[in-house]
């Protein structure tokens, strides 16, 4: 009995990675106010943007391809779709390795991207619930007809899943710099305005004219612009399978370099002691 006790305690102990999304999701939960200006500052530019819009539109220029109304729709979906692929997660790693702290998780049974992955999780449960709610009202008001808006919603919602897991491991990648660089910190927001930009979180791809056909051929578009074009019916239904497609295949090719860095890295880690 009393050899059993314990194995059965250690099968009915939560596993580091719910801990890890339990201890994420707590302090998201009491940063209060932090959360609620996040809130404030994403919805900030979307006042810019309605007058922006209505000047110009008012003035005779459009983008093409976008009515009035489809460019403050996707000014909306911008700002959610933004909001949920949204990472924060690199500083905290690019301080562990800078200052050590990998260290302690290197001695432990757990893994480490595993651990980053949940906590992110569960620091961001709020907001996926909040945005996704935003999301659906935004389908339910806006875009494609109503019938049309429910058989596209799996849709929607796997394009924001994988856009999520895109912009996550491209900034995986960006934090594991910091096992050669001392300062890389400073890299993280000029990337991810650059991302922002480019994966069409501020204005329409179209606004490009011919250099959106590039924008095509990088990851940033399926980001933040694909799930958008999906929620606004600008894509086929015969063309989602590939669109998600090329998305799950961004997330392998960087997946597969994130695991490089990290076997490379972790060596000159170990080497140096941090």
């Amino acid at each position: 009995m009393s050899a059993e006790a314990p194995a059965s305690a250690r099968r009915r102990r939560p596993s580091a990675s719910l801990h890890a999304v339990a201890l994420g999701l707590q302090e998201a939960m009491q940063h209060k106010a932090d959360f609620a200006l996040g809130f404030v500052s994403a919805a900030f530019p979307l006042f810019v943007q309605y007058y922006l819009w209505s000047s110009l539109y008012a003035r005779g220029y459009s983008i093409p391809g976008y009515a009035y109304a489809d460019a403050l729709l996707y000014s909306v979906l911008a700002a959610v779709v933004g909001r949920l692929v949204h990472t924060g997660f690199e500083y905290e790693v690019g301080n562990d390795i800078k200052h050590g702290g990998l260290a302690r998780y290197l001695v432990q049974p757990v893994a480490y991207v595993r651990l980053r992955l949940a906590h992110f999780v569960g620091g961001k449960l709020p907001v996926y619930a909040i945005m996704g709610a935003l999301l659906l009202a935004a389908l339910a008001f806006g875009g494609a007809a109503a019938g049309e808006r429910l058989g596209l919603l799996p849709a929607v919602l796997a394009a924001v899943a994988l856009g999520v897991a895109i912009n996550f491991l491209i900034f995986l990648c960006v934090s594991f710099t910091c096992f050669w660089f001392d300062e890389a910190a400073y890299l993280f927001e000029g990337i991810r305005i650059g991302i922002v930009v480019l994966s069409g979180g501020i204005v329409p791809l179209a606004v490009f004219g011919r250099a959106q056909d590039v924008l095509h051929w990088l990851p940033f578009r399926y980001i933040i612009s694909a799930p958008i074009e999906i929620a606004m019916g600008r894509i086929e239904t015969a063309a989602l399978p590939q669109l998600l497609g090329v998305q799950a295949l961004w997330v392998a090719v960087f997946g597969l370099i994130a695991w490089a860095m990290w076997r490379v890295g972790l060596r000159s880690f170990m080497a140096t002691g941090g």
